[in-house]
C-alpha cells in the first residue's frame, strides 16, 4: 500500500512538474514573438496625417528606415473614420488599423517595396496573430447591419499573401470596396469548400474574443450556433494557421450550459444558450487550457470563470 501511495505521489509530482514546463514552454513563445515583432517596429519609424476627409480619406505616411535613413512616401485611400495604429510587416508591409464610419474594423496593408496600396479589408471582430503577420477576422455583411442581421464567415489572412476572393454574401449586391482577402477558417462548411458565403452554414455568433496560442498556430474562440429554433454553444480550435500554404484543422466540442452555472444552483435551474453571458475574457493557461472569464456582475448565477479542456497542441493528443 505504501508503495502504491509514493507511486501516486510520483506521477502526480511529475505531471505538475510537466504542466509548469509545458506553461513556461508557452510564455517563452509568445515572448519571443513578440520580441521579433516589437525589432521591426523599432527599425522603422511611421509619420502619418490625413489630406482629406472622410469617407474615403486620403491618407499620407512618411515610413523611415532607421538603420540606412532610407524615407519613402506612401498615399493611400480607405473608408477610415478613425485611426488606431499602423505597424510593420515582414519589413516591406505597412498597416494601417482604423474605425469604420458605422463600426466594426477597417485594415489597409501597403506594400513599402513596390510604393503602393495592395488591399483593404473590413471586419466585425478580429484578432491579429502574435506576430502581427497575419490576422483571422469576422467578414463585414452587410456593411451596415445590426448585429442581430450580421452573417460573417471566419477569415484568415497572411498579411503578405495576395490570396483574394470575390465576397458573395447571401445576396448579390455587395458594395465594391468591401472584399475579403485570404481563406476561409469557419464555420466548417466554408473551410472545406473553400467558398466565403454567409449562406452555405447556419448562422453563428461570437461569443468570446478569438484568443490566438502563443506559438502563433493555433486560435480558440466560443460560439453560439442557430440550430432549429434554438442555439447551441461550442469550443472551436483551429490549428496548422502559421503556414499560409496548409490547410487548417478544426475541431469542435459542444458546451454544457450547466457546467458555466454556480456550482449552489447546478440541478435547481436550467440555463439557456442565450442567458450565458458572453465571456470577456478567454486566455491560455497551457497548450492543453483556456481559461474563460465572464464580466462582473453581481447578479448573474454563473460562475465568474471557467476552465475548457482543449486536445493539446504539440502533443498528438487528440
Amino acid at each position: 500500500m505504501k508503495h502504491k501511495n509514493l507511486l501516486q505521489y510520483f506521477f502526480l509530482l511529475q505531471s505538475a512538474r510537466l504542466s509548469r514546463v509545458l506553461r513556461l514552454a508557452c510564455h517563452v513563445a509568445a515572448a519571443i514573438l513578440l520580441a521579433s515583432a516589437a525589432s521591426a517596429q523599432q527599425r522603422f519609424r511611421v509619420d502619418s496625417h490625413t489630406i482629406g476627409g472622410c469617407c474615403p480619406s486620403r491618407m499620407q505616411f512618411l515610413v523611415t528606415n532607421q538603420e540606412t535613413g532610407e524615407s519613402k512616401t506612401l498615399s493611400l485611400e480607405a473608408r477610415v473614420n478613425e485611426f488606431e495604429e499602423f505597424f510593420i510587416v515582414h519589413e516591406h508591409l505597412l498597416v494601417v488599423q482604423g474605425k469604420l464610419r458605422y463600426g466594426g474594423w477597417i485594415f489597409v496593408i501597403a506594400d513599402l517595396i513596390e510604393n503602393q496600396q495592395k488591399r483593404v479589408l473590413w471586419t466585425y471582430q478580429y484578432s491579429l496573430a502574435p506576430s502581427r503577420d497575419s490576422i483571422v477576422y469576422s467578414t463585414h455583411y452587410p456593411p451596415h447591419g445590426l448585429p442581430a442581421s450580421r452573417r460573417s464567415t471566419l477569415m484568415l489572412h497572411h498579411f503578405d499573401d495576395d490570396i483574394t476572393r470575390p465576397f458573395t454574401g447571401s445576396d448579390e449586391e455587395v458594395a465594391e470596396d468591401v472584399h475579403t482577402w485570404g481563406s476561409p477558417v469557419f464555420p466548417e462548411e466554408n473551410l472545406f469548400s473553400m467558398v466565403d458565403a454567409v449562406g452555405i452554414a447556419p448562422q453563428w455568433w461570437d461569443d468570446s474574443p478569438y484568443v490566438w496560442a502563443p506559438r502563433g498556430d493555433a486560435l480558440a474562440f466560443i460560439v453560439s450556433e442557430k440550430r432549429g429554433n434554438g442555439a447551441m454553444r461550442y469550443l472551436v480550435l483551429l490549428t496548422g494557421l502559421a503556414d499560409a500554404h496548409q490547410s487548417p484543422a478544426i475541431w469542435r466540442h459542444r458546451l454544457n450550459e450547466a457546467q458555466f452555472l454556480r456550482e449552489d444552483l447546478v440541478g435547481k435551474i436550467t440555463p439557456e444558450v442565450s442567458e450565458v453571458a458572453r465571456f470577456n475574457n478567454l486566455r491560455w493557461i497551457g497548450p492543453c487550457e483556456l481559461l474563460a472569464t465572464a464580466p462582473e456582475s453581481d447578479y448573474s448565477p454563473f460562475k465568474k470563470e471557467i476552465s475548457l479542456a482543449l486536445p493539446c497542441l504539440g502533443t498528438g493528443a487528440k
